[in-house]
């Protein structure tokens, strides 16, 4: 479930008047409550549950790292890496010493774990809660 829109043109003439009057009547989807697993699973990038202000974000400099240094795909996956707890002699710096920053730059060849770490807890606060 993503937010992009498709080309109708190329479809069967029935799934064109389904999405037609779906698009008409400003139909969305729409359930009581999602299963953990799935939630967990669904894609982080242009989610179609999100708040506009994740337009931006996917679209951030630091987002980059976190697709391709990260391999961060899911909301699963995003939920992890905010888990990381950074200790008291951490600093916002790409040179911090920290336990944690020297082993995401080491696991992931993140240059600036904190900036990722702040970016997705920020990207997790555009998505539903449910």
């Amino acid at each position: 479930m993503q937010t992009w829109k498709i080309n109708i043109t190329k479809l069967p003439s029935h799934l064109r008047r389904i999405i037609k009057a779906a698009r008409t009547h400003n139909l969305s989807l729409d359930v009581i409550a999602f299963h953990p697993t799935l939630l967990q699973q669904a894609l982080t990038w242009f989610h179609i549950g999100a708040t506009s202000a994740l337009n931006h974000l996917n679209n951030h400099t630091d987002t980059t790292c976190l697709r391709e240094q990260h391999g961060v795909i899911s909301v699963g996956e995003m939920a992890n890496i905010t888990k990381l707890s950074f200790n008291g002699n951490h600093c916002s710096s790409p040179y911090c010493q920290c336990t944690t920053c020297i082993q995401v730059r080491t696991s992931h060849n993140c240059l600036k774990p904190f900036k990722c770490v702040a970016l997705e807890r920020d990207i997790l606060a555009c998505l539903p809660p449910k």
